[in-house]
Formats: structure tokens, C-alpha cells, sequence
């Protein structure tokens, strides 16, 4: 589990700079952006990974219903075609190893 924020600036206080730069890459090898977001219903979207030889798997569930919606690999800035209806729905990244999830608002 990644250490908290004040555990993190006091790491920066006492570490070289080269293996800081080693620990913060570490904290966001899954992280990937949405964007639009919020986006609005039927637009296209990217789901942006962090490295251009990062891929998986892209998991889009509605938060109201509970149901897959959309589920496809995915490799570094991916559009994805989905058509969304309005709703609030959890994005997860798969990639073997782990999940990561981010929230994603359509209007």
C-alpha cells in the first residue's frame, strides 16, 4: 500500500533525487486519465494510460445498477466508443497485476 502524503514529503527530505523519481513512478504505474470528464451522453471519450507500452483491459460499470457496460482491452490513449447514457460510472483499469478505478460523470 502506498505510504501517505506526509509519509511521501518526508521521504522527499531524505532521499536522493534519483530514487524519489523511482518511488513516485512506482505510486502511478496504473493511473490513467478520463477525459472529457464530466463528458456529455453519446460523446467519445479517452482513457489516456500512464505509458505508451502500458495495456489491459478498460471495465465501464453504472454506479446505479451495477452493470457492465462496457468492457474492452485497451493500450496508451485509447478513444473509447461507448455511447454513454447520462448516469455516474466507475472505470477500472486491469492490467494482470492490478485494478485501478476513477469515477467518470456524463450530462
Amino acid at each position: 500500500m502506498p505510504p501517505d502524503f506526509y509519509a511521501i514529503v518526508h521521504q522527499i527530505e531524505r532521499e536522493p533525487c534519483n530514487q524519489l523519481v523511482e518511488h513516485i513512478s512506482y505510486l502511478s504505474q496504473t493511473d490513467f486519465i478520463i477525459y472529457p470528464n464530466p463528458g456529455l451522453a453519446g460523446q467519445v471519450f479517452t482513457v489516456s494510460l500512464n505509458s505508451p507500452s502500458q495495456s489491459g483491459i478498460i471495465k465501464i460499470v453504472n454506479d446505479y445498477t451495477g452493470q457492465v457496460v462496457y468492457s474492452s482491452p485497451i493500450t496508451y490513449d485509447a478513444p473509447v466508443n461507448a455511447s454513454l447514457p447520462s448516469s455516474a460510472y466507475t472505470v477500472s483499469f486491469i492490467d494482470g497485476e492490478s485494478e485501478t478505478n476513477k469515477a467518470l460523470i456524463i450530462n
